[in-house]
């Protein structure tokens, strides 16, 4: 009798060891679903390989059937006893009903299972966010809303008209396909000392379409005396190679300002720095940049510790002799 009870708790509690809970919908960015764990099952979880899976709804558990799965012990999450995050990119998902199947010990078991909705949704871009780039007279241009997962559509495009003008293409200044801008964020350096004083309006479209589905302002003022804030520099590498000081020209020198290298190119996020430095006086940066391989490097001016860039110079490591 006494191994019976025992039995049958075992498997009570085995039955509550994990719950699913997620965001019901989604018509943007990512899907998540949390699976919170009884204490110590998590653990247990990730040494027998349980595993997670999104399937249409009502579709066997069949690998086949399989639209998007990761293990257990491979999904995010912030300590050791919070909840394990699948976090899925719903732009991958046509719209419909889908559920969200909980598997133990690398078998086709459900152990638990929670439905989800992908709604219709045109594009995840919100807005355009334009920043004044105080070098060669330039702006940058992000289409807010896209992510490493969440991609344009194949023509979606994004031009430069004059403000007030049709969408017509003869109306066209500057253009480019979405999926060729920089970066996952859609990043977009747009040289503008070539444009007349005016006002402009960044316009992206879906599908190529002629339909604005957002826009945004710029004005390009002629009498701006903009300079660069670096001097471009050559600098000889060695192996234990270092430079103390980079030349600045008329830096903002807000609080918390910070200069930064990066390989020619790489997007401006901290696992790319190479060197780094917030020591800014009035007409120089003081950075340390040891064993600097040969090659073309950014040297960037960030805002406040932010990321906001200010400006940004190339600097060639090149070989002595």
């Amino acid at each position: 009798m006494y191994k019976m009870l025992l039995t049958i708790l075992l498997l009570l509690s085995s039955l509550n060891a994990i719950e699913l809970r997620s965001s019901n919908t989604s018509n943007h960015g990512n899907f998540n679903t949390w699976i919170q764990f009884e204490p110590n099952e998590q653990s247990e979880a990730v040494k027998n390989q349980d595993w997670i899976a999104i399937y249409k709804k009502d579709a066997p558990t069949s690998w086949e059937n399989v639209l998007h799965w990761s293990w257990v012990k491979d999904l995010s999450h912030d300590f050791v006893v919070a909840p394990r995050v699948l976090v899925f990119p719903a732009r991958d998902l046509e719209e419909g009903s889908y559920e969200v199947r909980y598997f133990k010990n690398n078998s086709y078991t459900i152990e638990d299972s929670i439905d989800m909705v992908i709604a219709a949704h045109d594009s995840y871009v919100t807005k355009i966010t334009i920043r004044d780039y105080s070098v060669k007279n330039s702006i940058t241009v992000s289409l807010d809303g896209f992510s490493k997962y969440i991609k344009p559509n194949e023509k979606d495009w994004i031009a430069i008209y004059k403000k007030g003008s049709t969408n017509d293409w003869e109306n066209v200044i500057k253009w480019k396909w979405a999926r060729d801008l920089k970066y996952s964020n859609k990043y977009w350096e747009v040289k503008v000392d070539d444009l007349e004083a005016g006002d402009y309006e960044v316009r992206f479209f879906l599908n190529n379409s002629y339909t604005t589905h957002v826009s945004s302002s710029f004005t390009v003022n002629k009498d701006e005396n903009v300079k660069e804030v670096f001097e471009d520099k050559i600098i000889n590498a060695t192996d234990n190679y270092y430079v103390e000081t980079v030349n600045l020209m008329n830096p903002p020198q807000k609080p918390k300002d910070w200069i930064a290298l990066f390989k020619e190119g790489a997007e401006r996020t901290k696992e790319n720095v190479v060197a780094w430095s917030d020591n800014i006086q009035s007409n120089y940066g003081f950075i340390r940049i040891y064993d600097l391989p040969y090659g073309r490097y950014d040297l960037v001016y960030f805002l406040e510790d932010s990321y906001e860039q200010y400006g940004e110079s190339s600097l060639l490591s090149k070989q002595e002799g």
